[in-house]
C-alpha cells in the first residue's frame, strides 16, 4: 500500500528554488512517476518544481525529459535506474 510520506514531502517543499528553471520561490514536489504508474514518495521519485515549470512538465514532454535529467544528474543514475529503483521501492511498500 502507497502511503504519503508527509516529512519528505515538507522537505522538498522548503526548497527555495525550482530545480528546472532555478527561480527562487515557492515550488511543490513532483512526482516523475504518478501513483498509478508505481508512485513512491522518496527522493528520487520526486523533484521541487515552481508552478509554471510544474504546470509545463504536466503537459509538455519535452520538458518532462528535461526534469527527467536534472533529477538523474542529481541522483547519479539513469532514467531506467530511477524507474527500477521506484518500482523495487514499491513492490517492497505492497508486501507491507
Amino acid at each position: 500500500m502507497s502511503y504519503v510520506n508527509e516529512d519528505l514531502m515538507q522537505r522538498f517543499r522548503l526548497k527555495l528554488r525550482c530545480e528546472l528553471c532555478e527561480k527562487a520561490g515557492p515550488v511543490d514536489p513532483h512526482h516523475l512517476m504518478t501513483r498509478g504508474a508505481g508512485r513512491v514518495d522518496h527522493p528520487s521519485n520526486l523533484v521541487a518544481l515552481c508552478r509554471a515549470c510544474h504546470r509545463a512538465c504536466e503537459s509538455d514532454v519535452r520538458v518532462k525529459a528535461k526534469v527527467w535529467a536534472v533529477v538523474c544528474a542529481r541522483e547519479g543514475l539513469t532514467e531506467e535506474e530511477i524507474r527500477q529503483k521506484v518500482w523495487d521501492l514499491r513492490r517492497k511498500s505492497d508486501g507491507d
